[in-house]
C-alpha cells in the first residue's frame, strides 16, 4: 500500500471496484474541508466534540448514559406515519414504560421538512445541550428516510444515541416489537457466551490487509506488549467470553452463515464483529434495496469481478437465525 494513499471501505456491487477510489492525504483533507461550509455548524461540532469526550458523553453530570432509566428512551414518528405502524410498535413503548417509567419514556413526532435544530427547540432543548427530561438520550426513529431524512438522523446522532426502524409493512414492525420484548423478558439466555470476529484479508487489497492485521487480529487475539509488561488478552477474553476468530481464508460466506445458523445445535454467539468491505449499489438500482450493505467475504476473487457468491446479504440470513 502506498503510504500516501487512503483506501475507503466499500466495493461496488456492479463493477467490483472500489466505491471510492483511493486518494492521497492532501486530496482527502481538501475534500473534508470543502464539506463544511456552514461555519455555525462547524463551531457547534467543535463544541459538541469537547462535551462528548467527557465521561458523561454530554449528558448532565448526574446522569449515567448506561442507565436508560436516567438517560431516557423515546420513539420518534413522522407526523404522517400511519396509525397501523404506530399501533404495531405500541407494545414496545409500553414495555419501555414498564422498564424505565413514564417520565423518561416518550413518543415524539417530526413535522414535514423539520430540521434537527428546530425539532429539538420545539421540545425545549438547544443543540449542544442534552436534557433527557425533555428529549431522551436514546432515540428510535421510525420510517422511511424520505420522511425523516438521513441528515436529520446523523446530525442528531452527534449528541444522542440514535437508531432507525424502516420496514415495508406494519406486520414487520409487529414482529420486531414482539422479538425485542420476548428477548428481554425471557428467563432463558438465547445466546452462548461466545464472541466471533470475522475479518477478510485479500492479498490484492490494501484495505482488508490493514483491517485484518491491525484491527481484527489485535481485538480478537490481544496485543503483545514490551518484555517488561505482560501481553494484553483479546477484548472478549477480558470479559469472560470465548473467542472465535474467522480470519483471512476462514472468513467465507458459508462460514458466516454457519455462525448465524449454529447448525451443530450450540447457541448462537452473543457478539459478532465484522471487518470487511460493504457492498453498495447506485441509487435506483434494482438490487439496492435488497442487497445494499452486504458483507463482502473472502470468496471475492478480485477487482472487476463481483457476484452473489462473493457476499453475505440480508436475504442470506437464515429464517431461524437469532
Amino acid at each position: 500500500m502506498a503510504a500516501e494513499e487512503i483506501h475507503v471501505n466499500g466495493i461496488s456491487g456492479v463493477t467490483g471496484e472500489y466505491l471510492v477510489p483511493p486518494a492521497g492525504y492532501a486530496q482527502t483533507a481538501s475534500m473534508i474541508k470543502g464539506e463544511i461550509r456552514n461555519q455555525s455548524l462547524a463551531r457547534w461540532l467543535r463544541g459538541v466534540l469537547r462535551k462528548v469526550s467527557m465521561p458523561h458523553i454530554g449528558l448532565p453530570m448526574d446522569t449515567d448514559p448506561a442507565d436508560p432509566g436516567q438517560a431516557g428512551w423515546a420513539i420518534v414518528f413522522h407526523r404522517d406515519e400511519s396509525k397501523e405502524v404506530q399501533d404495531a410498535l405500541s407494545p414496545l413503548v409500553e414495555h419501555r414504560r414498564a422498564q424505565i417509567g413514564d417520565q423518561r419514556t416518550k413518543v415524539l413526532r417530526v413535522r414535514p421538512d423539520e430540521v434537527w435544530r428546530d425539532w429539538l427547540a420545539r421540545y425545549g432543548v438547544a443543540a449542544g445541550s442534552v436534557d433527557p427530561a425533555q428529549v431522551p438520550y436514546y432515540l428510535l426513529l421510525v420510517g422511511d428516510p424520505d420522511k425523516i431524512p438521513y441528515k436529520f438522523q446523523y446530525l442528531l446522532d452527534v449528541e444522542y444515541a440514535v437508531g432507525r426502524l424502516n420496514f415495508d409493512t406494519p406486520a414487520e414492525y409487529t414482529r420486531y416489537a414482539q422479538s425485542v420484548i420476548e428477548y428481554e423478558t425471557s428467563t432463558k439466555v438465547a445466546h452462548g457466551k461466545t464472541a466471533v470476529f470475522f475479518g477478510t484479508r485479500h492479498a490484492f487489497d490494501p484495505a482488508t490487509r490493514l483491517s485484518a492485521d491491525r484491527l481484527v487480529r489485535p481485538l480478537a487475539g490481544g496485543i503483545s506488549e514490551a518484555r517488561t509488561r505482560p501481553a494484553q488478552p483479546g477484548v472478549a477474553e477480558r470479559w469472560g467470553y470465548v473467542t472465535r476468530m474467522l480470519w483471512g481464508n476462514r472468513a467465507t460466506k458459508a462460514t458466516l452463515g454457519e455462525v448465524f445458523r449454529s447448525p451443530d445445535g450450540t447457541k448462537a454467539p452473543a457478539f459478532v464483529f465484522s471487518a470487511t468491505h460493504g457492498v453498495g449499489w447506485p441509487p435506483g438500482h434494482a438490487d439496492q434495496v435488497a442487497l445494499q450493505g452486504a458483507l463482502l467475504c473472502q470468496d471475492w476473487s478480485g477487482f472487476g469481478q463481483i457476484d452473489k457468491d462473493h457476499y453475505f446479504a440480508g436475504a442470506d440470513l437464515p429464517d431461524d437465525a437469532r
